[in-house]
């Protein structure tokens, strides 16, 4: 119940004035990798992270939830059988950034990923794991609450990308704008 609850205000709290924030995917996929890391070895995994510096139009608490939302879903979702693996890789394209969460957890059918992105949907292969069927419209609240765009590819079995557009930022972000302000004064 605490975990319903504590997923419901995360999604009641994201909104549109997230959108002006700036975030440096450097820092935050960094932040990111050494808190899934242990996890990921607990399990005898392999986490790769690959992303071309860059800043985006998004805070950088937000995006973290949205790689820490896929991430942890990826190991939530996982086949007993095969030790999870687990891919981060983001790339500059035009004013876009491109991120994709790769893994070969248990995957969703066609039907299943179409659907996964609506508020306490669960998929039947999901029904006896731990969650509150709120993680993935978390992301695609976050997603879209700063004009990006966010879908999914999976196949049962063989596991599941998640493709994330973000919009590629010219100004600063707030650590970077604290950093040169603090150099001055």
């Amino acid at each position: 119940m605490e975990a319903l609850i504590a997923d419901l205000l995360a999604l009641a709290r994201i909104d549109r004035a997230s959108a002006t924030a700036v975030a440096s995917m450097t820092d935050v996929t960094e932040d990111l990798e050494k808190e899934l890391r242990a996890k990921v070895q607990e399990l005898k995994g392999t986490l790769r992270v690959s992303v071309e510096p860059a800043l985006v139009r998004c805070s950088e608490g937000l995006l973290h939830q949205v790689l820490w939302n896929l991430g942890e879903n990826a190991l939530k979702y996982r086949r007993e059988d095969v030790p999870p693996d687990i891919a981060i890789e983001g790339h500059v394209h035009g004013m876009s950034y491109h991120l994709r969460v790769v893994d070969n957890g248990i995957g969703m059918s066609p039907d299943e990923a179409q659907q996964a992105f609506e508020p306490l949907y669960r998929a039947a292969s999901a029904q006896g794991l731990p969650g509150t069927g709120l993680g993935l419209s978390i992301v695609k609240r976050i997603v879209e609450a700063v004009d990006g765009n966010v879908g999914v590819e999976s196949r049962p079995g063989r596991g599941s990308t998640f493709f994330i557009e973000l919009r590629v930022s010219l100004e600063p972000a707030a650590s970077e704008r604290r950093s040169e302000h603090d150099h001055w004064t």
